[in-house]
């Protein structure tokens, strides 16, 4: 289910996680967040492929996955 705040906002997402640590965060370090928002592109295994990737390098790594 969505949270009150995703629904009222109508945010796209529908996962969120938050553990009020900010840059402390395991999560955060454990995935190099280092900026908000950032994103992950993960492959078919899961494995991250490109982090913050976007425009013309997103439509690249993307080619690459869709052969």
């Amino acid at each position: 289910t969505l949270t009150p705040a995703i629904a009222k906002d109508k945010l796209p997402w529908k996962t969120q996680t938050c553990d009020f640590k900010s840059w402390e965060s395991p999560i955060a370090q454990l995935y190099m967040v280092n900026e908000i928002p950032q994103n992950f592109l993960l492959d078919k295994k899961g494995k991250i492929i490109a982090i913050n990737c976007n425009g013309d390098a997103l439509k690249k790594e993307l080619k690459k996955i869709y052969k």
